[in-house]
């Protein structure tokens, strides 16, 4: 009776202790990262643009690891660059390495890739790429 007690105070108290799946993400949400090259693999991450968590989508388990979580101040920045930003309808086509970001937000998924080297369509678009960069390098040098 007292395990039973005890994990309903853990589920009550830990809001914020949710496992998400890639079926069951919240309605907006940013994906971004690159693949291809010799191996054809790559490293793909989510923000959850409702609580700031970022997650690192590991294409060998099927499963989305925590990251950590961006601050309010880079979230803002983020949600602030993601509203303005245009996603061209067409884009270059595939090279051997892509980077791509796809914004999922009111149903709709809008989502624009590019070759590397030679860099993101817009600047808009590769100032809001170097930002979540920026954030998953400070958040995994905090993770070791």
């Amino acid at each position: 009776m007292r395990a039973i007690f005890y994990l309903f105070l853990a589920a009550l108290f830990c809001p914020g202790c949710k496992q998400y799946t890639p079926e069951n993400l919240p309605a907006e949400h940013v994906r971004f990262g690159s693949k291809g090259g010799i191996t054809g693999g790559g490293r793909e991450y989510v923000l959850l643009l409702n609580n700031g968590r970022l997650l690192f989508d590991d294409e060998y388990t099927g499963k989305l690891e925590k990251v950590g979580k961006l601050s309010k101040a880079e979230l803002s920045t983020v949600r602030a660059e993601l509203s303005g930003m245009v996603f061209p309808k067409s884009g270059t086509p595939p090279g051997n390495y892509n980077t791509s970001m796809s914004y999922h937000h009111d149903g709709t998924t809008e989502k624009i890739s590019w070759r590397q080297p030679g860099g993101a369509p817009t600047a808009e678009v590769k100032n809001c790429y170097n930002s979540l960069m920026t954030a998953v390098r400070r958040l995994r040098k905090t993770d070791n």
